[in-house]
């Protein structure tokens, strides 16, 4: 699987970031700007696709377990929580069984779909990071525009009880809102620390799910499905 450094990630969220701050338009902006070569350009899209690459392979190798049959059901249980609107933080309390193990647990990671005839679905709480992090992976561009969406949130008037906003300073606002590159710098430098702890937790996200995947296949032995001999297409010429 393809590694993800943090400073990869930060042109990525920063990407994604101006692309939302500038209601779609950055995205056009960055193509046009890499076509004519320009440096900066060149070096977030490379970052960009790097990012979005490497999620797009751990879905494709989750996806690729439904094809062996011993495997089916853990594979669809990572798809369901890949797909799910909200993060696998709900624990159950009581005694319950395991869903991929069998073993008897009295506090488990609650991963059942909602639904009067819902399945139960609990494992242990050794899987929580596994499963977190495998929803993160899958939703990081949701993450980030909800963070996006916040900021841009107004913040609470500071004006005296029944007294209006001063004209003058809302036509300040405006044009700052206007100014989308002004608005984007803003962005940056205001979320420096928070886009930093984004890109060490996606980039320990992405090891941490990587590495268990690699250990499941090599476990259970099912890497040769996964990826084929060297000789593999020789042999079918």
């Amino acid at each position: 699987m393809t590694d993800v450094d943090e400073p990869s990630f930060v042109g990525f969220m920063l990407a994604k970031s101006y692309d939302v701050l500038s209601d779609g338009s950055f995205k056009r902006h960055l193509i046009q700007c890499r076509d004519r070569g320009d440096a900066w350009a060149v070096g977030m899209h490379a970052q960009l696709t790097r990012v979005a690459a490497a999620c797009k392979r751990v879905q494709t190798h989750i996806t690729s377990m439904q094809d062996t049959p011993q495997h089916r059901e853990w594979a669809t249980i990572c798809r369901d929580v890949m797909a799910s609107a909200g993060p696998p933080v709900k624990v159950f309390t009581g005694r319950t069984q395991c869903h991929l193990t069998g073993t008897g647990l009295d506090h488990s990671l609650d991963l059942s779909k909602a639904g009067k005839n819902a399945k139960e679905i609990r494992v242990h709480l050794r899987f929580f990071y596994f499963f977190l992090y495998i929803w993160l992976i899958s939703k990081i561009e949701y993450v980030i525009r909800s963070s996006v969406k916040s900021w841009l949130e107004p913040e609470p008037a500071h004006d005296p009880p029944d007294t209006p906003a001063s004209p003058a300073n809302r036509d300040i606002d405006v044009a700052r809102n206007r100014d989308i590159t002004g608005l984007c710098e803003r962005f940056r430098v205001e979320n420096e620390p928070l886009i930093g702890s984004f890109a060490r937790l996606f980039v320990r996200a992405h090891a941490y799910v990587t590495a268990s995947i690699d250990l499941y296949k090599q476990e259970f032995g099912i890497a040769p499905v996964l990826r084929p001999t060297p000789d593999c297409l020789n042999k079918l010429e």
